[in-house]
C-alpha cells in the first residue's frame, strides 16, 4: 500500500513520540508498500538514507525533518530535508 497523506501524518506523530529527528518514507519495490524509518537523535539522516536508498529493492521517497512543521513538507512534490549543509559533489570547490 502506498503511503497516503493521512498515513504520513500518523507516522510523523509516532516519530515525534519516539523523539526522532527525521522520518524517511521508504518504498519496497518488491512488495509495493511504503514504510517509515525513524532517525534517532545523534544519527546522521544522510547515513540512514544511504543505508536504504537503492539497496535491497528499497527507494527512499521522502525525508521529513521533525524540527519543521509537517504541512509545508507535505505540500512539496518530494520532501528531502536533511539537517546541516548539503553534500558537495566530488571535484567541486566551496564558493566564497
Amino acid at each position: 500500500m502506498r503511503a497516503t497523506r493521512e498515513l504520513i501524518e500518523e507516522w510523523f506523530l509516532i516519530a515525534r513520540k519516539r523523539k526522532a529527528t527525521h522520518m524517511l518514507t521508504v518504498f519496497d519495490t518488491f512488495d509495493h508498500v511504503d514504510f517509515p524509518v525513524f532517525v534517532e537523535k545523534g544519527v546522521d539522516p544522510r547515513a540512514v538514507y544511504d543505508k536504504y536508498h537503492r539497496r535491497n529493492m528499497y527507494l527512499v521517497m521522502e525525508v521529513y525533518s521533525l524540527s519543521m512543521p509537517l504541512e509545508p513538507q507535505l505540500d512539496e512534490p518530494r520532501a528531502m530535508h536533511f539537517r546541516g549543509k548539503p553534500r558537495q559533489e566530488r571535484g567541486t570547490k566551496k564558493q566564497r
